[in-house]
């Protein structure tokens, strides 16, 4: 049996199912979101269903040695190596939001490291070394309060 409400077998937090149900789950306007996410200085777009989601977060760059190490992105089911943040492991983790210029290569990600059922979320700033992953917010939870949504 399929789980709809699950990204690559993890599962999308209950809040996230519901406020994307009532079609809440929305981009709080770019002052809101500049004082929770501060490294993000270019327009992101908030991924409207678990769908799209899974779509965005399919393909990433950790399957790409030569990008790899730029944008700080690995999986942990071709390397041995357990990273944390500022490395982004994409088999636990999936994007809630990304850039809407393309090129911008920005994007908020639930990182599954942390929980099961809430887990942080992080944002992607780039700096003179490439990406690096930083911490947003300790769960999904208080993500969504922090936004007010």
């Amino acid at each position: 049996m399929v789980d709809r409400n699950s990204i690559r077998n993890l599962p999308a937090p209950q809040v996230l199912v519901d406020l994307i149900a009532a079609n809440r789950w929305r981009h709080p306007g770019d002052d809101t979101l500049r004082k929770v996410v501060p490294m993000i200085r270019y327009p992101l777009r908030f991924l409207p269903s678990l769908e799209e989601m899974a779509f965005e977060s399919a393909t990433s760059i950790a399957d790409d040695p030569k990008y790899s190490k730029l944008f700080r992105e690995y999986r942990s089911s071709i390397t041995t190596d357990t990273r944390d943040l500022p490395w982004l492991n994409m088999d636990r983790a999936f994007f809630v939001a990304t850039n809407k210029v393309p090129g911008d290569d920005l994007a908020i990600a639930l990182d599954y490291r942390t929980s099961a059922t809430n887990p942080r979320v992080v944002a992607s700033e780039w700096t003179d070394d490439g990406v690096l992953w930083c911490p947003v917010a300790a769960t999904f939870t208080e993500f969504v309060d922090l936004i007010d949504l």
